[in-house]
């Protein structure tokens, strides 16, 4: 792992920028010009993807700013948290991004939503997915895409295909989502098979692709079984069935 070390001098022109920057934000915010920010809690960001990004952009949330290698850095890293913002590559950062809250430029600093509710874009390729969570898409950082299990639960988007804006809450997926659903194929030990997931009403409309870690080597689930499954390590896994396997 590489640290970043620097000089106690740098360390307080570090400190002394990101206090003025913060200082220049709020002036900003309480009426002295310039768009105000979004009321979404952000974190300190600096900006390593190699170029320009504008508000509302995704990121990567790779690694803090200052390493707390040395007293000085960690001195830093105790007072103001900050990450790293690279592009948002899926599966790595799947879960770990952030969304900025102002243009920042290639090597700067800024603020970003990483938790909490924000406006953002989502990719919408079938406008009757009924999907309700979203994650990143890999080195996309115009928008977030629909996806079964995304930690992002989208709390409303705009009507229509394409990009769309929308209004998500991050942190507030389904990271630990347990789903009930019907099997649209058979499922054996270790396969991966479609289930249509349904709720008190019936089927939702939502479909998800998941795996049976716990079947013997000859048992097989049959079509329509009713199943429980939950999103684990970044795919959804059975857990539960409704009826026994068929040999």
């Amino acid at each position: 792992m590489s640290y970043e070390r620097i000089s106690n001098d740098a360390a307080k022109r570090i400190r002394a920028t990101v206090l003025g920057w913060e200082a220049m934000r709020l002036r900003r915010a309480v009426g002295g010009g310039g768009t105000v920010p979004q009321q979404t809690p952000g974190i300190l960001v600096k900006n390593i993807t190699g170029y320009a990004l504008p508000s509302y952009s995704i990121v990567g949330l790779s690694e803090p700013i200052w390493l707390p290698t040395t007293d000085e850095l960690e001195a830093l890293f105790l007072a103001q948290v900050g990450m790293k913002a690279v592009p948002p590559a899926s599966p790595e950062y799947d879960g770990k991004f952030a969304v900025l809250l102002e243009p920042i430029a290639d090597d700067g600093f800024g603020m970003a939503a990483a938790d909490g509710i924000v406006s953002v874009k989502i990719n919408v390729t079938d406008d009757g997915d009924e999907t309700d969570t979203a994650d990143i898409e890999d080195e996309e950082s115009d928008y977030l895409v629909q996806k079964a299990g995304g930690s992002a639960q989208i709390l409303w988007k705009d009507a229509g295909e394409g990009e769309k804006w929308a209004v998500v809450r991050i942190g507030g997926g389904a990271g630990s989502s347990v789903l009930k659903g019907v099997l649209d194929e058979p499922l054996t030990q270790y396969d991966t098979a479609t289930v249509s997931i349904h709720d008190s009403e019936g089927a939702t409309g939502q479909h998800v692709e998941a795996t049976d870690w716990m079947l013997a080597d000859d048992e097989e689930l049959p079509t329509g079984t009713h199943v429980v499954v939950a999103w684990c390590s970044n795919e959804w896994i059975v857990i539960n069935s409704a009826c026994p396997p068929v040999a």
